[in-house]
């Protein structure tokens, strides 16, 4: 046994130290923007703490909460250098998306994930993303499960897997993921210049990822789940949604009629997209009908999307009946449908 142990040894130190000098090499950079989560805060940061990949940094932005967040985020950074805290300059807009622009630009980690301040981590949702990295990926995605805290049950998304045709897929709804699913090479977000839109004000997840699809990642899925997504009363994402805000719907029209030039421009505006985004933007009429500029870029859009066909010209007799039904009664909504 004696002989063996000087093998024992060199064995040992060439493992550890190509395992030394990877976490090194691959330092993981978690985005996390804060707004007033005292209540879910601590269980997101110690979920982050226990992960079994040790070289990472989890840079906290704080979007100038009013409770007590900003003091557990410092807690974290006194007790761990790993983590942190950032707050929002006064000359970014509020919101989330300035908040993961803010922490990408100080990033130091080749490979980024963003990660919402009330979910929580498996122990190995690093490791097991990082793992499956090669020189070629741009892209690790992992699966969330999500969990109503008022019920106290369990859903496993089952729309987070590849297709032959990944972002008309993702555009029409057939595949979907979560913010914190994506683990992205930074040189490959660096390289095309994606960034969140700070302008817009819901739906900015699914823009963001759009805009990266755009550019043709090379993507891998494993199918583990890695995320509890925790759905509660106090999401911002319930908030957003059940207040059906016009500057939020105003805001996704912008961002819509962006990106529909965007997959103009790159000849990709298939048919089915076409069909797909002018029920969309009809939907939108009766959110935004009193203003007129947003209602113009609408029908602008619409015009750009049809072709002159019997189905067009039923739809537009539609529209305008709907929108002189809108304006004179204030109903008329179904004739958007």
């Amino acid at each position: 046994m004696k002989d063996l142990k000087p093998i024992y040894h060199c064995l040992r130190r060439l493992f550890f130290g190509n395992l030394n000098r990877i976490q090194i090499k691959h330092r993981v950079s978690v985005i996390i923007p804060v707004y007033n989560r005292e209540a879910h805060l601590k269980d997101t940061l110690n979920s982050i703490k226990a992960q079994t990949y040790r070289n990472w940094e989890c840079l906290l932005v704080d979007d100038h909460s009013t409770d007590k967040s900003v003091n557990i985020l410092k807690e974290f950074e006194e007790e761990d250098s790993r983590f942190k805290v950032l707050i929002r300059p006064d000359n970014r807009p509020k919101g989330a998306n300035a908040c993961r622009n803010f922490g990408f630009e100080h990033a130091k980690g080749k490979l980024v994930n963003w990660f919402d301040s009330d979910d929580l981590m498996e122990p190995d949702f690093i490791q097991k993303k990082l793992s499956a990295f090669d020189a070629k990926t741009d892209i690790v995605l992992s699966k969330t499960k999500i969990y109503y805290v008022k019920d106290q049950t369990e859903v496993f998304e089952q729309r987070t897997h590849l297709t032959s045709n990944l972002l008309e897929d993702f555009i029409t709804r057939k595949i979907s993921w979560y913010l914190p699913d994506p683990m992205y090479a930074k040189s490959f977000l660096d390289k095309h210049n994606l960034v969140f839109d700070e302008q817009l004000l819901g739906g900015q997840d699914r823009d963001f990822f759009q805009r990266v699809l755009l550019n043709n990642p090379e993507m891998l899925v494993i199918n583990d789940y890695l995320t509890t997504y925790l759905k509660h009363s106090a999401s911002i994402s319930e908030k957003i949604y059940k207040q059906g805000n016009f500057k939020i719907t105003q805001s996704r029209v912008r961002a819509l009629i962006s990106f529909i030039k965007m997959l103009r421009s790159e000849g990709r505006l298939s048919p089915s997209l076409r069909r797909f985004y002018t029920a969309e933007l009809r939907n939108m009429i009766p959110l935004v009908h009193k203003d007129s500029k947003t209602t113009k870029s609408i029908l602008k859009a619409l015009l750009k999307l049809g072709s002159l066909n019997f189905e067009t010209l039923k739809n537009w007799s539609k529209v305008s009946l709907g929108l002189s039904s809108l304006m004179v009664t204030g109903k008329g909504q179904k004739l958007f449908k």
